[in-house]
Parts: structure tokens; sequence; C-alpha cells
């Protein structure tokens, strides 16, 4: 993984969180509608707003300087967005 919540343009993160979480569209559909290189490292990573901290660290474990970055983002991420999407925690999963 090479994309971070800081890379993805906010305008369109808010709108692919909103697709993902609130909309309920699978991540395969999005990764059909957002079919570009980088768009579908958008969708990638935004999908792992809703997986517990254990996995991602598990799968990003041998790159220990992205993951401290990448964990980072993820809180400030998840606070912008329930900011800009009130009903976005009570659609997820995981609670960071």
């Amino acid at each position: 993984m090479k994309t971070c919540y800081c890379h993805i343009p906010p305008d369109l993160l808010v709108k692919i969180v909103r697709e993902k979480f609130i909309e309920k569209t699978p991540t395969l559909t999005l990764l059909q509608r957002y079919s570009g290189d980088q768009e579908t490292e958008y969708v990638s990573t935004i999908a792992l707003l809703d997986v517990p901290e254990s996995e991602v660290r598990e799968m990003l474990k041998d790159q220990p300087q992205f993951l401290a970055h990448f964990l980072d983002c993820r809180i400030h991420a998840r606070e912008v967005l329930e900011g800009k999407l009130p009903d976005l925690k009570r659609h997820l999963r995981v609670n960071l």
C-alpha cells in the first residue's frame, strides 16, 4: 500500500466514504466506478476505515514508518469525515 488518507482530495474522500459506508455501495462496485489506478488506491484506502487497527498493523507490518503515519491520518480523517457526514459513526463497525 502506498496511498494514505492525506493523499486523497478531500471532496473525493467525502464522496467515496458516503458511497461506501452510508449508501452501502460494495467495494467492488466502487472499484469499477473509480477505475483509474490512483482512484482504485483511494477506494482501497477508504475501505480500511472500517478494518480493525490490529488488522491494519498486520497488513503494514513491513512498512513501520508508513504504518505510524497511516494510523495517525486515519484518526484525523475519521474526525474530519464525522464532521462532514454526521451519520458516519453509526455506519462504521470499528471505533478509533
